[in-house]
């Protein structure tokens, strides 16, 4: 396991979230879904290793100010 840091667009929130390495590497190369690479972390834990691999993320308070609640 590793962690990984995900800086917020939004404010200055890092995120911090540990990750299998080997699927963090598959993921970082596109093979694979999050959702099946990262089963057991949550929906805000995916979107911080979404944003490590796209490099734009939002925390959970400046995704609903930005974007409004999930429904």
């Amino acid at each position: 396991m590793i962690e990984i840091h995900t800086q917020c667009r939004g404010c200055p929130t890092l995120s911090r979230t540990q990750v299998n390495e080997a699927h963090l590497e598959k993921y970082m190369q596109r093979i694979g879904l999050i959702q099946e690479l990262f089963p057991h972390h949550t929906n805000d834990q995916r979107e911080a290793i979404l944003g490590y691999r796209t490099g734009w993320y939002l925390c959970p308070t400046c995704w609903e100010k930005e974007l409004g609640p999930e429904e």
